[in-house]
C-alpha cells in the first residue's frame, strides 16, 4: 500500500515538472522579439496579439511551408490553449481571476504561435533569397 502511494506521488511530481517545463519553455519562446514577417501578413491585425488569435495563427503556420528542420512545434501549446478554454468554460465568470489567468495564458500561447510563424517565415524567405541567388 506505501509503495502504491509513493508511486502515485512520483508520478504527479513528475507530471507536476512537465507543466512546469513546459509552460517555462513556452514563455521563454514567447519573450523572444518578432522580426516583422507576421505583421506583414495581409489581414493579420496590426494591434497586439489577443487569445483570439491562436487558432488564426495555427491556421496560418499549417499552411505555411517547412523550410528545414522543425525546432518547435505547436502540439504541447495546442494542448495548453485547449486547457485553458476548458478553464474559462468552467469559471464562466465566476472567478475573474482565473478567468484573467487564463486570458492572459492564452495570450502567452498566442505571442508563441506567433514567434514560431515569423521564425518559419524568416526561414522560407531566406531559402528563397538563397535560391534567387544561384
Amino acid at each position: 500500500m506505501l509503495g502504491v502511494l509513493i508511486l502515485a506521488f512520483s508520478i504527479a511530481a513528475l507530471g507536476q515538472f512537465v507543466v512546469f517545463y513546459a509552460r517555462a519553455v513556452l514563455a521563454s519562446v514567447a519573450e523572444q522579439p518578432l522580426t516583422g514577417y507576421v505583421q506583414q501578413i495581409e489581414g493579420f491585425p496590426s494591434r497586439p496579439l489577443k487569445a483570439e488569435d491562436f487558432p488564426h495563427l495555427v491556421q496560418l503556420q499549417r499552411i505555411c511551408p517547412q523550410v528545414g528542420p522543425e525546432a518547435r512545434g505547436l502540439r504541447a501549446a495546442r494542448a495548453y490553449y485547449r486547457a485553458l478554454v476548458s478553464v474559462k468554460r468552467a469559471v464562466n465568470g465566476f472567478l475573474p481571476g482565473l478567468n484573467g489567468w487564463a486570458e492572459r495564458e492564452q495570450t502567452l500561447c498566442a505571442r508563441f504561435a506567433a514567434v514560431l510563424l515569423d521564425q518559419r517565415l524568416a526561414r522560407t524567405a531566406a531559402a528563397a533569397a538563397d535560391m534567387r541567388s544561384y
